[in-house]
């Protein structure tokens, strides 16, 4: 028997009721946290010797309506380097099999892979319709591991695949986090506010380039290491990002000596996640914050 204790800061605290005892057997247990409606929290401190510094906290709900998500363009770019020989491939591999199941019917995709070159599995984003899945996930099971890295080149593959930006566009990078690039090369090459989200694999790589990478980019960076459950992180990554809210997303402090906000670019605003903004100020006062977007 145990005894299971919910804290205010979303912790539990479980407490055996007969001390002593062992299991025969691994104990699972799982739990969810609802949230129905935008949420935020705002944080400030001030004293006389530096200037103040706060947090703001945006909580979208967790769940919304199909009609409620904007209209998605994505690219699965995705690491055949030798590197990710094995189970890596594999899972994701098995992520973007997943994720292209969740698509809907206004949405376009395309799939391209990567090592020392590029390939695209189509010329053009195509409609998520079941033909074009079908083919796709056909092709991801054809895919082997050979050669090197470079997902700077992948990158730039998969930007050329946007010609505007009225839809929410995004890439999911599967890489082995080891590859040389310049974000802010890449920063100049993407014109059409596409989102990129990162997701390296492996104990060994490259967190400046690639958190540089999704902060210029509107994304975030996810890392697994070999003991995570790959298929399940990765494809918790695209449910994120299969769901945007808002995107050209502003935000306005109203505040003459607020400075120092990170990040400079807002993100967009996606079911089930969060964003965070910091930033300094000088003086206390009151102020209204205004936050827009598409």
């Amino acid at each position: 028997n145990y005894d299971v204790t919910y804290a205010s800061d979303n912790s539990l605290e479980i407490s055996m009721f007969q001390p002593g005892a062992y299991l025969n057997r691994d104990l699972e247990f799982t739990f969810s946290l609802t949230n129905n409606s935008f949420g935020r929290d705002f944080f400030s401190a001030l004293n006389q010797e530096v200037d103040g510094h706060f947090a703001f906290f945006l909580t979208p709900p967790n769940f919304v309506s199909n009609t409620e998500v904007l209209n998605r363009k994505i690219v699965f770019l995705v690491s055949t380097s030798t590197t990710m020989f094995g189970f890596k491939l594999e899972a994701s591999i098995a992520a973007m099999k997943l994720g292209l199941d969740e698509l809907g019917a206004t949405d376009y995709f395309n799939v391209i892979q990567y090592n020392n070159y590029s390939n695209r599995w189509r010329t053009d984003l195509v409609p998520a319709n079941e033909t074009n899945i079908n083919s796709a996930k056909a092709y991801l099971d054809g895919l082997s591991a050979s050669g090197g890295s470079n997902l700077e080149s992948g990158i730039q593959t998969a930007l050329d695949q946007f010609e505007d930006s009225d839809y929410h566009n995004a890439i999911v990078a599967f890489t082995d986090g080891q590859s040389p690039l310049d974000p802010l090369a890449i920063s100049a090459g993407n014109t059409h506010d596409v989102a990129i989200f990162p997701v390296a694999i492996g104990s060994s790589v490259s967190h400046a380039r690639l958190d540089m990478l999704a902060r210029l980019h509107y994304g975030f960076v996810t890392y697994l290491d070999d003991q995570s459950d790959l298929v399940e992180s990765m494809y918790r990554v695209f449910q994120i990002v299969n769901k945007p809210l808002f995107h050209n997303v502003s935000l306005d402090f109203n505040k003459d000596d607020i400075h120092d906000v990170f990040p400079e670019s807002a993100p967009s605003t996606y079911a089930g996640s969060y964003s965070l903004f910091s930033g300094r100020y000088t003086s206390a006062s009151n102020t209204s914050l205004d936050y827009w977007g598409d």
